[in-house]
């Protein structure tokens, strides 16, 4: 007798849980016939869009993948979702983009880990996995990308643009050497200024 009560709430709670989910006002999908995963987007104040993560993708909104591998993976829209640019950033290892923000001129600099050697980190990798900082243009072509880290795991988690110029990115690194001049702990917090 004691479960009645709750049988009878339970149904209650769940038809109140359902009823309180918004409604999609819109709906934008991007990519190929592969795999994209996205982990960051921003909306831009004249209502255009950028977003990144990774793709595996050479087909579809996707187009530049480096040597079938995965690469970091930024795009612009404009506000009505129309696919502005696109870029592949990385070599033939995988790459991801983890964060990313709206350069200035209207393009992206995007920030994440590269564990490529080639490509558009051509002789660049310190070993094992690097954080990395990428800049594209307006036009999607690639202005710079850049490795920094040392022989261990290093990842870019978070970039922002300075109002003095250039960008802050933060993230971790496992590293004691190479562009990591301290070293406190297996695994620190460290921000550069690109």
């Amino acid at each position: 007798m004691k479960n009645k009560p709750f049988l009878f709430l339970l149904p209650l709670f769940t038809a109140l849980q359902i009823s309180a989910q918004p409604n999609i006002s819109s709906q934008f999908c991007y990519g190929g016939s592969q795999i994209e995963f996205g982990s960051w987007a921003e909306f831009l104040p004249n209502g255009s869009r950028i977003f990144g993560g990774v793709t595996s993708s050479n087909n579809g909104d996707v187009n530049g993948l480096h040597n079938n591998s995965a690469d970091a993976w930024v795009v612009k829209t404009n506000a009505s979702g129309t696919l502005e640019f696109q870029r592949c950033i990385g070599g033939s290892d995988f790459d991801f983009a983890i964060a990313g923000a709206a350069s200035p001129e209207g393009g992206i600099v995007a920030a994440g880990q590269a564990n490529s050697n080639d490509g558009d980190f051509a002789g660049q990798n310190k070993g094992a996995c690097d954080a990395f900082v990428a800049k594209v243009a307006p036009n999607g072509n690639l202005v710079w990308a850049k490795l920094l880290g040392g022989t261990q795991c290093d990842l870019f988690e978070a970039i922002w643009p300075l109002s003095t110029g250039g960008y802050l990115a933060g993230g971790e690194t496992a590293s004691n050497d190479g562009d990591i001049t301290t070293f406190w702990a297996a695994n620190r917090i460290c921000f550069w200024r690109v």
